[in-house]
């Protein structure tokens, strides 16, 4: 019955297509389309609680169209992990073709930034989470330095409105409802209060990076999001985005500098260690081919190449001279 109820869902979807103009082979030969639909697959916490099992598999498949769609309508825009999260909440609140303009419109505004060939940009802009920290808690700021924390943990929170990381549905509409009219760096912003707000539990985990990444990447649901909003508010009002902008091209440029001194140094004493092996594996190899054990007692450079090449200057002797009149019995 399920796979009778999901073979006809997409022959109905078929049909929708033909009436948007985008035919089923466009959508399956999109060059995402396998990567979108394996994240689908995972995208069942992403419904509110009660769903059947049928209406979930139509909401997979009219999704996995939504996205798809809306790539073929933005050839300059590549998908990322995570675009599906922001999908089925506009699909699950607005329906199938306003979620498809909206997602359009946000596609070439808000998300943007993170749908570009690589991932440069957006580990550019996430630097904006440390660039606040540092103007509003220098402790908090040293503590997250120290450890090497990094800005990965945030990577969900920005990319997907928090949408991947909280578990109630609620909250996650009411974000949705401020992000969509506001900046479109609301959600780096509000992960800073996040980070803000957390910081004497973040000073209560040891300054190690797994740790720390551990702790802030699961988010509770208890958080006081409606007095974060309002604090992310004030933040933006303070530290506007074009003021910001500047200051997170610096940062993520003076980043891009210690990684790169790092790889050097790196380099320069694996080049190092490379040449003391090499020079005892030669050191090795002339004490073993040494014609006679005192010539290793030898301190003197000079004594040992003027000893090694008389050596060789005998044994030349009597290979050439002496050896030919020797009678082999």
């Amino acid at each position: 019955m399920f796979v009778y109820s999901v073979f006809l869902l997409r022959i109905k979807l078929l049909h929708q297509l033909k009436e948007t103009g985008v035919s089923s082979e466009e959508i399956q030969h999109h060059q995402y389309y396998n990567q979108v639909v394996l994240d689908v697959k995972r995208i069942l916490k992403c419904f509110p609680p009660g769903i059947n099992e049928n209406i979930q598999a139509d909401l997979q498949v009219k999704v996995t169209e939504l996205i798809i769609r809306v790539l073929i309508a933005n050839e300059g825009l590549h998908y990322y992990q995570g675009f599906h999260d922001i999908a089925i909440t506009l699909l699950l609140v607005l329906g199938e073709e306003k979620s498809y303009s909206v997602l359009c419109r946000l596609s070439q505004s808000h998300f943007q930034l993170f749908m570009g060939p690589d991932m440069e940009p957006t580990m550019e802009i996430l630097n904006l989470v440390y660039a606040l920290v540092k103007n509003e808690n220098r402790d908090l700021y040293n503590y997250l330095i120290r450890s090497e924390l990094g800005t990965i943990f945030c990577l969900p929170w920005a990319i997907t409105w928090f949408g991947h990381v909280l578990n109630d549905y609620e909250t996650v509409v009411r974000l949705f409802d401020v992000f969509m009219f506001s900046h479109p760096w609301i959600s780096m912003y509000l992960s800073n209060v996040v980070v803000l707000h957390r910081a004497s539990d973040i000073f209560l985990t040891p300054c190690k990076m797994p740790l720390l990444h551990q702790m802030l990447s699961n988010v509770p649901d208890n958080l006081p999001f409606d007095s974060l909003i309002t604090e992310t508010e004030k933040l933006m009002r303070t530290y506007p985005p074009d003021v910001m902008e500047t200051v997170v091209r610096e940062m993520h440029a003076e980043n891009i500098r210690k990684i790169k001194e790092e790889d050097e140094e790196r380099k320069r004493r694996m080049e190092q260690r490379k040449a003391a092996l090499q020079g005892k594996h030669t050191k090795a190899a002339i004490e073993r081919w040494t014609p006679w054990s005192g010539f290793r007692n030898l301190r003197s450079q000079t004594a040992k190449v003027v000893a090694l090449s008389v050596s060789v200057a005998t044994f030349s002797f009597i290979y050439n001279y002496v050896r030919p009149n020797i009678e082999i019995f």
